[in-house]
């Protein structure tokens, strides 16, 4: 999957969640720069996995994530290997749950943020039906459960091909998806209920 598409898919998988719960008043978020913050996390850790390949889109964010994607290449890491599989996004939500005892609010947010863009790429790279191990990712579940197969989780016809036709459906169906949820989560949303609720008020 593109750069791009990970992008887009990781932050609708995220912000659905929110929105549902803010239009069901389960829990809304507590201060609006939660949301900057929120997407910038999974943002970053939808891009993160593919740190493993040196000519990716986040190893030329930094001279820090190029020399780690180098160092990678140099200790002779596959792609799709460790930082596609459970075990990556397992040590990030460890991070993030010790942030929450240890540093502020907002970087246990941010933290908790990049570990769902993570899950969001793996997810993402499930949706593949071509390319590296015919789509999916190898040995997911390693070290804790190996089959030595890939694992997918939408049936083939489903599954997009990399930069293919449907992966360019999907994205601008993701795209689409994700500015409607930036709508309903968007203080002038708010703001929107209130203004009409005031000229509603002046005809009671």
């Amino acid at each position: 999957m593109m750069a791009k598409t990970h992008m887009a898919f990781a932050n609708a998988l995220a912000l659905a969640p929110l929105a549902l719960m803010h239009q069901t008043n389960i829990y809304s978020l507590q201060n609006h720069y939660e949301l900057p913050i929120i997407i910038a996390g999974v943002t970053l850790g939808s891009l993160l996995p593919d740190i493993d390949e040196k000519g990716s889109t986040v190893s030329r964010l930094s001279i820090v994530t190029w020399l780690f994607s180098w160092y990678l290449k140099y200790m002779q890491v596959q792609h799709r290997g460790v930082t596609h599989q459970i075990i990556f996004f397992l040590l990030f939500v460890a991070i993030a749950t010790t942030a929450f005892f240890t540093t502020s609010k907002e970087i246990f947010i941010f933290l908790t943020a990049l570990s769902y863009g993570i899950l969001g790429h793996h997810l993402g790279d499930m949706m593949s039906g071509a390319g590296i191990h015919k789509g999916g990712i190898y040995n997911y579940f390693w070290p804790f459960y190996t089959n030595n197969k890939t694992t997918k989780f939408l049936p083939k016809f489903m599954r997009c091909t990399i930069n293919g036709l449907k992966e360019k459906l999907y994205f601008v169906f993701f795209m689409a998806l994700n500015t409607y949820l930036l709508i309903e989560l968007s203080p002038l949303n708010e703001y929107k209920f209130k203004i009409i609720e005031i000229i509603g008020n002046q005809f009671v």
